[in-house]
């Protein structure tokens, strides 16, 4: 059964996390794992700092707790906090992350931990249909992926802040360009709901998802400096006539 700490932009209350890992007794089980996020999506690509990363695995190894690092993410993350991922991944138990989102290729994901578990994960993945063969191409896109795709993330983030940053001045939608860490646009619609911002952006040859209250926008390797420049415009067209039926 999973138990919610607080956090605030992923980062967990500290107190509140040592308080979840108290050991169980004959009512109430114990903590088997604290799973963190790193960047944390519904923040926006909020990076959680290394520091505080620090903290947990220190609280959850006092414990005897073990830390599993959701890092769908993780390169953006160490890109964004200036260390190799490594140096993240060495603050957890077992580690996974994504091949088809910051990196860019097509599909697959990575599950790291010690030979035992990801044996026994393969196993269970199994029984759940989750075997791919033959895994030959997804595995040298993966390959391209971590070869050469990490190195370029922060040409995303760049864009991605200049994306925030032009779109807090258009009228119709909030934006906190502070709030941009990483990729991660969310773009507050005040007088549509994100869905008919989609469809008339969609019109105009951008793409984007609703995300709650909010749109989300997600810088990749195929948003060039003209891509970022027809989305602020195409805002600005959608927004300004205030024309989501057209």
């Amino acid at each position: 059964m999973p138990r919610l700490v607080a956090a605030v932009h992923g980062a967990f209350d500290l107190t509140d996390l040592a308080a979840a890992l108290r050991p169980g007794d004959a009512q109430r089980a114990g903590a088997a794992m604290v799973l963190q996020e790193n960047t944390h999506v519904r923040s926006g690509g909020r990076v959680v700092a290394f520091e505080h990363m620090e903290a947990v695995a220190e609280i959850a190894r006092a414990q005897g707790v073990p830390v599993h690092l959701d890092g769908a993410r993780i390169f953006n993350a160490a890109t964004a906090l200036g260390r190799p991922a490594s140096d993240l991944a060495e603050l957890a138990e077992t580690v996974s992350f994504n091949l088809n989102k910051g990196l860019c290729a097509p599909l697959g994901a990575i599950l790291a931990g010690t030979t035992d578990f990801v044996n026994d994960t393969v196993r269970v993945r199994q029984i759940l249909g989750g075997g791919w063969r033959p895994a030959s191409i997804p595995a040298a896109s993966g390959i391209v992926a971590l070869e050469s795709m990490i190195g370029r993330l922060g040409d995303d983030h760049r864009r991605a802040r200049q994306l925030a940053q032009e779109l807090a001045t258009v009228d119709g939608i909030n934006v906190d360009p502070a709030s941009t860490q990483t990729n991660i646009v969310l773009v507050r619609p005040t007088a549509t709901p994100p869905e008919a911002l989609c469809a008339a952006l969609e019109k105009l040859g951008v793409l984007v998802l609703p995300f709650g209250p909010y749109v989300r926008l997600v810088t990749h390797r195929e948003i060039s400096e003209n891509a970022v420049e027809e989305t602020l415009n195409a805002f600005r067209s959608v927004l300004v006539g205030d024309d989501y039926d057209s």
